[in-house]
């Protein structure tokens, strides 16, 4: 409610204008989608540069048992929970976000990162995660800007 009223003040328009169409002119993700957006940032993050330890500790990469085409979209495993207030935890939430992305956008970020095939790395070592330093990576505004336009893009989501 506060960023839809700010969205209406600064565009100086009346309290009956829908706010989603001043929230796409002022180029600025609803509250959900920044949510998501911060958490996929944060786990691209900790994927590639295997910090903060407690983060990427709880990020397993997804090995399957046996080859499969899905092998290169490099999924993550998404723990089982039993209640819905543990599928808020960063552990199950980011996982579940990761793998809902475009395999473009994961394949992009990933392939631009140069990180090792799946199959190369054991989920439970930390040395399965490459350490790379995103920061100073040109890609990353890349993924940024991708990640931005498909949360833009996509419609509104129930509950994250």
């Amino acid at each position: 409610m506060v960023q839809n009223r700010a969205a209406r003040l600064v565009l100086g328009v009346g309290r009956m204008t829908s706010s989603e169409p001043l929230l796409r002119q002022l180029h600025w993700l609803p509250v959900a989608k920044r949510i998501q957006f911060k958490t996929a940032l944060i786990t691209l993050n900790t994927l590639f540069s295997a910090q903060p330890s407690y983060l990427s500790s709880v990020l397993v990469p997804y090995l399957p048992s046996r080859p499969l085409r899905s092998s290169t979209s490099y999924f993550l495993t998404v723990p089982r929970v039993h209640t819905s207030l543990e599928s808020h935890a960063f552990s199950v939430a980011a996982p579940r976000l990761w793998n809902s992305l475009p395999t473009s956008i994961r394949t992009l970020s990933s392939s631009s990162f140069a990180v090792p095939h799946p199959s190369n790395c054991h989920p439970l070592s930390s040395s399965s995660l490459p350490s790379l330093s995103l920061p100073h990576s040109p890609n990353l505004s890349t993924f940024k800007s991708l990640l931005e336009t498909h949360l833009f893009d996509s419609p509104p989501s129930s509950a994250t």
